[in-house]
Parts: structure tokens; sequence; C-alpha cells
């Protein structure tokens, strides 16, 4: 088996110094974190899971003992490092987000305008 060298990123003012395997081991390991707020447009694919980039590299950095959250670097800041340490990521949409293009047009419980504010008002 083939050990890639680490590699060292500096992500605000922060130096953080990984190997891709270690970053996949602490991605995997993370199974319950996940992006909030708005619905994530880009994912990095783990074994046979894709993961939020920046919730990927938050449990990276949280690992690492660095104090950053998920505020602190933008996604285009996760999509580069995760494609140097050698990750594919893949655009795509959250079911809920393709979901709710239909919200109003469709009845689910027989008033689309309830539905509409019961799916927009009910956190997830």
């Amino acid at each position: 088996m083939k050990v890639l060298e680490k590699k060292t990123f500096r992500l605000r003012g922060k130096e953080i110094t990984i190997s891709p395997e270690e970053a996949c081991a602490l991605m995997e390991a993370t199974n319950g974190i996940t992006s909030k707020g708005k619905n994530p447009k880009y994912f990095v694919v783990v074994g046979k899971k894709k993961v939020p980039v920046k919730s990927a590299l938050e449990s990276i950095v949280r690992a690492k003992g660095i104090n950053l959250t998920v505020l602190d670097f933008t996604t285009q800041d996760a999509v580069r490092i995760l494609r140097k340490l050698g990750f594919l990521i893949v655009k795509g949409k959250c079911k809920r987000e393709a979901l709710r293009r239909y919200i109003g047009a469709l009845s689910i419980e027989g008033n689309a305008v309830k539905d509409k504010e019961k799916a927009y008002n009910d956190p997830v």
C-alpha cells in the first residue's frame, strides 16, 4: 500500500498538516456532522457516501485541535483543500432542496399554503 505524503495548508492563518489517509479516516469517523442552514451543493466522496465539503473540512479541523467553525472558512476553501488532498468533489443537491421546488404546487395534507409554511418553518 502506497502511503501518500502529508500536505500542509494554511486556513485563516492556522497551519494544518495532514495526509490523505488521515483525512479520509477523520471524515469517515464523523458520521453525524451535516451543514446547518443552507443546503450544501458540493460534496466530497468518502468511500461510498457523499459528505458536504464544509462539514468534512470542519471534522478535520476539529480533530486537529484548531478552533475554527464552518463560519470561519468558505466552501471554496474546503473544495481547494480537499482537492489538493486528492478527494473527488461532486456537485449535487440534497433531497430536501430538490423537493422544495414543488412546494405549493402539490398538496400533501390537503392545503398547499399550510404545507409550504410547514416545510419552510419546520427545522431539520
